[in-house]
């Protein structure tokens, strides 16, 4: 089975289906990460100031290289910049539809409680397609035991170094926990 994973920032696929991937990778299917953005205002000073970081851009982008390497998934980035994907929706459509997946991993663009612009159009942009699994959703239908994967989940997210002020700061206020032993998905088909 070929699987493209969809994900708006280095560290999305990570936190939000990297059980699932592993999963995946671990019956023998072919995974491939569609990174859009390379994370360029990942950092408070950049979400601040509303500037990208060229630097912050590359350090996060090797970061997914590695993860990705970790993994066992193909990473396909496309460079785009943080909270500038208007206009970009056909051209994301049509990046995963020439990967022609199996099953397609995205954030679900009707996440009531989230609204980050990126997860938001990225999810837009196909959620027509099938069959299709949303994460970093408030509506989950299909839920997926990772119990026995999570170790390798932790070791893939804590790669993405860059973000550790993102994770210590946002989730304890939110109450929202990194590393639960099942993922929740919005699947349709």
């Amino acid at each position: 089975m070929k699987v493209v994973v969809l994900s708006p920032h280095p560290d999305d696929l990570e936190l939000f289906c990297g059980g699932a991937v592993v999963k995946h990778v671990r019956n023998g299917d072919e995974v491939i990460e569609i990174l859009v953005t390379n994370g360029q205002r990942g950092s408070p000073l950049r979400f601040l100031t509303g500037q990208p970081s060229q630097r912050l851009g590359e350090r996060r982008r090797k970061e997914a290289e590695r993860s990705a390497d970790f993994l066992g998934v193909k990473l396909k980035a496309l460079g785009l910049v943080d909270r500038q994907l208007k206009g970009f929706e056909d051209f994301i459509a049509k990046t995963v539809k020439e990967e022609s997946p199996s099953l397609l991993y995205a954030p679900d663009p009707e996440f009531t409680s989230y609204l980050h612009p990126d997860h938001l159009a990225v999810g837009r942009s196909v959620k027509s397609f099938r069959p299709i699994r949303f994460y970093h959703t408030s509506r989950p239908n299909l839920r997926i035991d990772i119990r026995e994967v999570l170790e390798q989940k932790r070791k893939a997210v804590k790669i993405h170094r860059s973000q550790w002020w993102v994770w210590g700061l946002v989730f304890p206020l939110t109450g929202r926990k990194i590393f639960l032993p099942f993922e929740e998905f919005r699947e349709l088909r």
